[in-house]
């Protein structure tokens, strides 16, 4: 493959519980002005011992979501596609998720994370069974202008079509970060980041959230 393409493919599987088939694209463009990223995702996830059996799934090896008994039953797809130029990154993407499950995952609490478009700061993910999602996005580099270290991301998604026992209901999730990474020898590796989110959902069990996150890193090499 060229330094511009990359393909991927992944297959994992949760014992007696969910196998998933991963296929990805991603493929950069330079264009006569800017350049023109593409990230597709194809997500391919069923049954796997217990979880595909009656019997299996009535001892508690469950999968959430509408109509489907508690059995694994997901195809999600993706496309992200980004506009570079200058410091400015321009961002538009679609989701669509299959079947009739819940997206499945390793839930391992808040450090949990899913390879989705959707995943971001409040950890609602958009994965619910027959989600679609809308993704927004602008990033900008100051470097452009002279302030080298100081980024911005400002996104908006949302998702409707959630299948529930009350009809099809819908959410949406707006983000903005600022970040500034340290110039210099003295202090290098450390940055400061303060992430702002906002959620809304008419999903029964998805709570509404507004919080702010502060990050201080520092990355040291140790070779």
């Amino acid at each position: 493959m060229s330094r511009d393409l990359t393909l991927q493919y992944y297959y994992g599987e949760l014992e007696d519980f969910y196998r998933q088939h991963f296929v990805g694209l991603v493929h950069q463009l330079a264009l006569p002005v800017g350049s023109l990223k593409t990230d597709l995702r194809y997500f391919d996830s069923g049954p796997s011992g217990r979880n595909g059996s009656v019997a299996g799934r009535a001892e508690g090896y469950r999968s959430a979501g509408f109509g489907n008994n508690g059995k694994v039953d997901n195809q999600a797809f993706a496309g992200l596609f980004t506009y570079s130029l200058g410091g400015h990154g321009f961002s538009l993407g679609y989701q669509q998720l299959e079947g009739d499950s819940d997206f499945p995952f390793v839930n391992q609490g808040d450090g949990s994370a899913t390879y989705l478009i959707t995943d971001r700061q409040t950890g609602a993910r958009f994965q619910k069974a027959g989600e679609r999602t809308w993704v927004a996005q602008h990033t900008y580099n100051f470097a452009a202008v002279g302030i080298p270290g100081l980024t911005t991301l400002l996104a908006y998604q949302r998702g409707d079509n959630i299948k529930s026992a009350q009809g099809d209901q819908h959410e949406w999730e707006r983000n903005f970060w600022v970040t500034y990474a340290v110039q210099g020898e003295t202090f290098k590796g450390l940055s400061f980041s303060w992430r702002n989110a906002s959620l809304r959902s008419t999903y029964a069990n998805q709570r509404d959230l507004d919080e702010n996150r502060l990050y201080i890193t520092y990355s040291l090499p140790l070779f």
